[in-house]
C-alpha cells in the first residue's frame, strides 16, 4: 500500500458461496517414457484433473491467482488478521481457513491419481499444510507459510494456479496493514532510535503540539519538536549549551502561546535552571509553579519567594538583566502553592480559603506580562479537599485550551471539578468522576480520558459532564485472540470527542486501533495498522514494534511508533485516517 494515504480495510468482493464438488477423472492415464518429466509427461485429462483442484485451492486461500510464495504468503496473513477480530458466532459453520481442507482433500486425492513420484514434494507439503490447518484454533497459527512452501513445490513441479475457481469461496477480506518495510520509505525521526519513556509532551495542551526528546547519548538530545496541523510536519531543532549541558533532566513546563519555541525547565520545574529551548540561554532559577510563555518572547512564572514567605510572580522580558517579581497569594491564602496553585496561559488559578465565602473555592487572576496583577475573580466552590499521595504526586491544577476557550481542572478527594472560561467569562465549576486520566479540549468542550484495565470518557461543558466507561472484558469479548496480554500494550486517546483504542492484540494480532463514541467503543470496528510480524517482505515469529506512544492534539493524535528499524510519526485525524508526518531538521 501506500505509506503516504490513509490506512483502509476495503474489502475485496466475494464470490458466491454456492459450492460445486470437483469430480476427479476416473482411472490414470499411464506416464510414457523419455524426457519428459511431471505433468509434462501427462494427457490432458489428468492437467484438468490437477489444475482445476490446485485453482480451487489458491481461490480458498487468496481469491485470485498466486504465483509467488512469498506474496501468497503475506495475502494469507491479511486474511488472517481481519478473521482474527471476528467472533466465533459470526464466522459460521465452515469458517475460513477450515473450508479450505476440501479443497485441498480434493487436490491430496488428485495427486495421489496422478502416480508420479515427481510430484511428491507437493504431496508431503500439502499434507504438512493439512496438518497445520486441522490443529485446534488454526486462525491463531502460522499456516500461510506452510501454504507458502506447499505453493512453491507446486510451482516448481509445473502445476502453478491459472485462474480463480468458479464457486469456491476465497478469504473474507483483506487488511492492508503497514509493515517495516514500508515505514522505511520515510527516514526515522530524528535518525537513530530513541526510547519513548524519553519523549515528554506539552504537559498542558494549547494550540500547538510541544515535545522534547531527552534521552543520554542520542547524538539530537536534546532536542524540542513542534507540529503544526496546517503544515503536518513535526518541525525540530536541537537545543544547544548551556540548557544541553543539564540534559538528561530537562522538562516541558507550563503553556506556550501558539508560534512561539517553549522554555525548558532543568530539576524540579525550574529549580535547576529555566532556558530558551531555541539559543540555550537560562533566563531564570527557580522552583515554578506555574509558567507562560508569551509572543513577546517574555516568560512569566510563579514560584515561592523564600525571603518574603509568599507566592511570587517573576517576569523576564526581552532585554532585561534582571526578572521583575511581584507578589500574588501569602501562603495562607493558597496552603501548599504546589498542589494548589498554577499559572496557565497567563492565568494564575489556585484553590483555597476566602474571607467571607463558604469552603474551599476556586480563584483567578488575569497577570498581563506588562502590567500589574489583575483583580481576583471568584469562579466557584470546589466541594473537595484533595489529598497528597505521595512526594511524586503531581500539582492537583491542569489546564488546556483551544481558540474557543480555556478550561481549568481541579483534583479533589474522589471527583475533579472543571471550570471553562470562554466569552470573557469563568463558569462555575462542573464534576467529572474519578481523579486520574487525560484531560483534553476540542471548541468549547473538555474531556479526561483513561485507561487501567477499564476504559474510561468523560465529556463536560458548562452544562455538566456526561461519562461512560467499557471494561476490557466487554471490549474483547469473545475475542481473546486478539486481546491484548497487558495493560502495557494498551493506549488511549481522546480523538474528536472519540475514544482512540490503540493495542497490540496478543502474540500473531499485530498493532490495532477503534474509534468510536465510548458508549459503542466495544462493538467498534477493529482496523489493523501495523503487521508487526512482517520483515524484509516475509512473515516471521518475532515482533518488530518495540513500543508506541499517543499524545493527542487537537482534532488529531500524533502516533509514535518504536520499531526495530527506528521510530516513525504518524498523525490520526478525526476520521481515523493515518498518514506519516514528516520530520524537519533545523
Amino acid at each position: 500500500m501506500n505509506a503516504e494515504g490513509p490506512i483502509s480495510q476495503d474489502e475485496m468482493l466475494r464470490p458466491k458461496k454456492s459450492r460445486v464438488k470437483l469430480v476427479l477423472l476416473a482411472g490414470a492415464v499411464v506416464i510414457g517414457g523419455g524426457g519428459f518429466f511431471g505433468l509434462r509427461a501427462m494427457g490432458q485429462a489428468q492437467r484438468e484433473a490437477l489444475q482445476a483442484p490446485m485453482d480451487a485451492v489458491s481461490t480458498c486461500f487468496v481469491g485470485e491467482p498466486q504465483t509467488d510464495g512469498a506474496a501468497f504468503s503475506r495475502a494469507i496473513r491479511n486474511a488472517q488478521l481481519v478473521e482474527m477480530a471476528r467472533r466465533d458466532r459470526d464466522r459460521g459453520a465452515n469458517p475460513w481457513p477450515d473450508r479450505c481442507l476440501e479443497p485441498l482433500g480434493t487436490l491430496g486425492q488428485a495427486l495421489q491419481g496422478a502416480g508420479d513420484d515427481k510430484l511428491a514434494p507437493v504431496t508431503e507439503k500439502l499434507d504438512a499444510l493439512v496438518e497445520e490447518l486441522r490443529k485446534p484454533n488454526n486462525i491463531n497459527r502460522d499456516f500461510g507459510n506452510p501454504a507458502a512452501a506447499f505453493l512453491t513445490a507446486a510451482i516448481e513441479a509445473g502445476l502453478a494456479p491459472k485462474s480463480k475457481a468458479e464457486g469456491v469461496e476465497g478469504p473474507p477480506a483483506f487488511a492492508e496493514p503497514l509493515d517495516a518495510a514500508a515505514l522505511e520509505k520515510n527516514p526515522p525521526m530524528l535518525g537513530q532510535a530513541f526510547s519513548l519513556s524519553n519523549v515528554y509532551a506539552s504537559p498542558f495542551l494549547g494550540e500547538e503540539l510541544h515535545l522534547l526528546l531527552d534521552e543520554k547519548g542520542h547524538p539530537k538530545s536534546p532536542s524540542i519538536c513542534s507540529y503544526r496541523p496546517e503544515k503536518t510536519t513535526l518541525e525540530c531543532s536541537q537545543i544547544p549549551a548551556p540548557a544541553a549541558d543539564l540534559s538528561p533532566g530537562l522538562r516541558l513546563w507550563g503553556t506556550t502561546e501558539k508560534g512561539i519555541t517553549p522554555f525548558v525547565y532543568a530539576g524540579e520545574r525550574g529549580d535547576g535552571g529555566i532556558f530558551r529551548s531555541d539559543t540555550g540561554k537560562r533566563v531564570a532559577r527557580f522552583l515554578a509553579y506555574g509558567a507562560s510563555a508569551n509572543v513577546d518572547g517574555s516568560v512569566q512564572s510563579t514560584g515561592w519567594n523564600e525571603k518574603e514567605k509568599e507566592v511570587s510572580r517573576i517576569r523576564q522580558r526581552p532585554g532585561e538583566k534582571k526578572p521583575t517579581i511581584d507578589k500574588l497569594l501569602d501562603y495562607d491564602e493558597v496552603g501548599n502553592p504546589y498542589y494548589n496553585s498554577g499559572l496557565f496561559w497567563n492565568w494564575l488559578v489556585y484553590k483555597g480559603y476566602r474571607k467571607g465565602a463558604d469552603g474551599i473555592r476556586l480563584m483567578a487572576r488575569y497577570l498581563d506580562p506588562k502590567k500589574a496583577p489583575g483583580e481576583m475573580v471568584d469562579v466557584g466552590p470546589i466541594p473537595e479537599r484533595s489529598i497528597v499521595y505521595g512526594e511524586n504526586d503531581p500539582p492537583h491544577i491542569e489546564a488546556c485550551r483551544t481558540t474557543e476557550a480555556m478550561v481549568i481542572r481541579v483534583r479533589g478527594e474522589g471527583n475533579t471539578f472543571l471550570s471553562f472560561h470562554h466569552d470573557g467569562t469563568w463558569h462555575k465549576p462542573v464534576t467529572s468522576p474519578g481523579l486520574k486520566g487525560r484531560l483534553t479540549c476540542d471548541g468549547t468542550q473538555a474531556f479526561i480520558t483513561s485507561e487501567e484495565g477499564t476504559v474510561f470518557q468523560s465529556q463536560c461543558s458548562v452544562s455538566g459532564c456526561k461519562y461512560g466507561s467499557v471494561s476490557r472484558k466487554k471490549a474483547f469479548s469473545e475475542l481473546e485472540r486478539i486481546e491484548p496480554s497487558s495493560l502495557e500494550e494498551v493506549k488511549v486517546a481522546e480523538l474528536g470527542g472519540k475514544v482512540l483504542l490503540l493495542w497490540k492484540a496478543a502474540d500473531r494480532g499485530g498493532l490495532r486501533m477503534r474509534l468510536a463514541p465510548i458508549e459503542r467503543l466495544a462493538d467498534a470496528e477493529d482496523r489493523v495498522l501495523y503487521d508487526d510480524l512482517i520483515d524484509d517482505g516475509a512473515v516471521g515469529t518475532l515482533s518488530t514494534l518495540i513500543d508506541m506512544k499517543l499524545i493527542p492534539g487537537h482534532g488529531y493524535v500524533l502516533l509514535l511508533l518504536a520499531t526495530a528499524k527506528g521510530n516513525f510519526p504518524f498523525v490520526v485525524d478525526g476520521e481515523g485516517a493515518m498518514r506519516p508526518v514528516t520530520v524537519t531538521m533545523k
